[in-house]
């Protein structure tokens, strides 16, 4: 959004810049478009910390590390955001396994000869190609044991029933200190929910601070708990949460069905209990 300001504002030619109604419906429309993409991710987030209660004692070092103990206010987005990694790291992995959007279509104007692990493809002009992002970002010869390293020592004595490119492991996403980067760049093409390209997601950047400000905050001073229902054990709330979440849809994007009913027998019942 600062560059769209920017270049507007550099435009010499008043013609070639645009008028503060046009910068008010962009800005309104990057808004709006992010919110509901934005907004299904916390959701997904929740879910998976609720099902994955040791994941969040694993924020909690950071959040503690980010906000001194007793602070008020979350400090500015200046000094937060550059530190974020495990919050990103979270909200990166369940993007990876729940993207907002499946697919990509893009259609060719002229015919095309695509180069693929299969060979050579002929590519009729209008054709119409979806890319799933959903395969892309659960490719088993891509995503499996990324990062180990990183992992904290508990995540090695589970017992593990999924294969690893389809299991919530966030510390997959964090390099080893040797690593400039901190954060695992996917090789070109395998992490699409923003994209990519020059048609990458404008609101990339802005989708992230609202994740990290939510999550910052909420776990500031809360855990998320999943609340049994009829007596439920844990290894019960496990597997309905599972079942949810293994129940989604495309609809706008991709949603939990029935996630979002209020109803006494609907939705899932969450807690936020207070943090000692």
């Amino acid at each position: 959004m600062s560059q769209l300001l920017q270049a507007s504002a550099e435009q010499e030619n008043a013609e070639d810049s645009l008028s503060e109604e046009e910068l008010n419906g962009n800005l309104f429309l990057f808004t709006a478009a992010g919110f509901e993409t934005t907004a299904n991710t916390i959701s997904y987030a929740i879910m998976l910390l609720a099902r994955h209660p040791r994941w969040q004692e694993w924020l909690f070092e950071e959040v503690d590390s980010l906000i001194p103990t007793g602070a008020s206010e979350v400090p500015e987005y200046t000094s937060i955001v550059p530190r974020v990694t495990r919050i990103m790291a979270v909200m990166l992995e369940t993007l990876r396994l729940y993207s907002p959007i499946i697919r990509i279509l893009r259609t060719n104007d002229a015919a095309q000869e695509l180069n693929t692990s299969k060979g050579m493809i002929q590519l009729p002009a209008n054709s119409t190609v979806t890319i799933n992002i959903i395969s892309l970002h659960l490719d088993p010869e891509v995503w499996p044991d990324i990062n180990q390293c990183s992992d904290p020592p508990w995540v090695a004595a589970e017992n593990q029933v999924l294969p690893d490119e389809s299991a919530f492991r966030p510390s997959r996403w964090i390099n080893p200190d040797t690593v400039p980067r901190r954060l695992y760049q996917p090789p070109k093409g395998y992490f699409l929910t923003w994209s990519y390209g020059p048609r990458v997601c404008p609101g990339q950047k802005m989708a992230q601070v609202e994740f990290v400000a939510v999550i910052l905050k909420l776990l500031q001073h809360h855990r998320i708990d999943a609340i049994p229902i009829a007596g439920e054990e844990r290894e019960d709330v496990e597997q309905r949460l599972d079942k949810v979440m293994s129940g989604c849809i495309p609809k706008m994007t991709l949603v939990m069905e029935g996630i979002y009913d209020a109803r006494k027998t609907g939705g899932v019942p969450i807690r936020l209990t207070r943090r000692n």
